[in-house]
């Protein structure tokens, strides 16, 4: 998980902080026509090294890439130190795709390595069959993005009721912490979040898990 806040330098919270230094916001020219930053990162990729500088945070990029037991980094910066670029540059450093149970809503490792649902569960014991048996496929590497506004059941996930009416059981939906895992959860502007929403992802954090209990649903006609 990476978040991002404003502060007075790029500190990653597990290394000394860098130097404060910025970096050139990237531009281009066509002719006589200036290309915004924000259209030159959406049709070219900034791997890590285009970075000046950072050489802490960079290390700390790498290790939260290639490390499972590193949860996740804090970048805090003045605007245009690059922040943005570099939590999107952890992404990059993962592999392109990963393997997971075929259809799982959780990005499940067909290995087991990283925990299973509990819907999966049930489903193994009922069927007598190990996870590694299951139909498995290869999706993107997930890239979430958590915005300003969230709620806890989009974050955790909640009940779907249009699905629960039409099948006449609860159905849970996934939240985003769900479609994170074994990716990238991205937080822009951290310390704008809700309390209540950042003692969730400290949790989650602190634990590696996230359980969601919901009232059971009552249908009347």
């Amino acid at each position: 998980m990476i978040g991002k806040q404003e502060s007075t330098g790029i500190k990653p919270v597990f290394f000394n902080p860098p130097n404060d230094r910025n970096i050139a916001s990237p531009t281009a020219m066509k002719g006589a026509e200036v290309v915004s930053r924000a259209s030159i990162q959406a049709e070219r990729k900034f791997p890590v090294n285009m970075i000046v500088g950072h050489d802490d945070l960079k290390e700390a990029a790498v290790i939260a890439a290639t490390n499972p037991n590193v949860s996740g980094i804090l970048i805090g910066g003045k605007h245009g130190t690059g922040k943005s670029v570099m939590a999107r540059a952890i992404h990059q450093l993962l592999p392109k795709s990963i393997e997971r149970v075929k259809g799982s809503r959780y990005n499940i490792d067909p290995s087991g390595e990283g925990g299973i649902d509990s819907f999966l569960l049930e489903e193994l014991a009922k069927n007598g069959v190990n996870v590694s048996d299951m139909e498995k496929e290869s999706v993107d590497t997930p890239f979430v993005l958590v915005p300003l506004n969230v709620m806890e059941d989009s974050l955790c996930g909640t009940v779907d009721i249009e699905r629960s009416m039409v099948s006449g059981s609860p159905v849970f939906a996934p939240g985003l912490l769900a479609k994170a895992h074994r990716g990238v959860l991205y937080i822009d502007d951290i310390h704008l979040l809700d309390n209540d929403i950042l003692s969730i992802l400290f949790d989650v954090i602190s634990d590696g898990s996230v359980k969601v209990r919901a009232l059971p649903m009552v249908y009347v006609s």
